[in-house]
């Protein structure tokens, strides 16, 4: 994502993959997150939920190895009519067997939609450290912003 932050223009955060969207609590956390995170970025949310688990998970279907891409690329085709390119993240590298695949996902591509996958070469843990980072620094400055605005207040 990193490559391709000028060119995007919203983040899509799906319900039912990896977060039960039936879980409240956990998924109404989750969304707010998800909202903080474009809103820093200056992007905007789409929230799309699936029930696609409740298909591949009885039918035992590996997830990560061979469900996870094809998912992702489902969420990309029904955002057509709103979106002309998704760019789905990389995460493990290139060798691995994973449902993902630089190689695999822009031919889900329809006359619709581009699918792109984000080359990045950095692996999960660095990604992770660098929103991390992020995240620290933006609670740190809303931290700030808060003490400044209430000596402010208080002059």
């Amino acid at each position: 994502m990193r490559k391709h932050l000028d060119e995007i223009t919203h983040l899509i955060f799906a319900l039912g993959m990896d977060l039960d969207q039936h879980d409240g609590s956990a998924a109404a956390l989750a969304t707010e997150r998800a909202r903080a995170a474009a809103t820093e970025l200056g992007k905007e949310l789409i929230v799309v939920r699936t029930t696609v688990r409740r298909v591949s998970d009885p039918l035992r279907v590996p997830w990560p190895r061979l469900y996870f891409g094809p998912a992702l690329a489902h969420v990309a085709l029904c955002l057509a009519p709103t979106l002309s390119a998704v760019i789905v993240p990389s995460s493990p590298p290139i060798t691995s067997r994973h449902g993902s695949h630089p190689y695999v996902d822009p031919l889900w591509s329809s006359s619709r939609v581009r699918i792109v996958h984000d080359d990045d070469d950095a692996w999960r843990p660095t990604k992770i450290a660098a929103i991390a980072g992020a995240h620290r620094r933006s609670r740190l400055q809303g931290i700030a912003d808060r003490v400044n605005e209430e000596i402010y207040l208080r002059l």
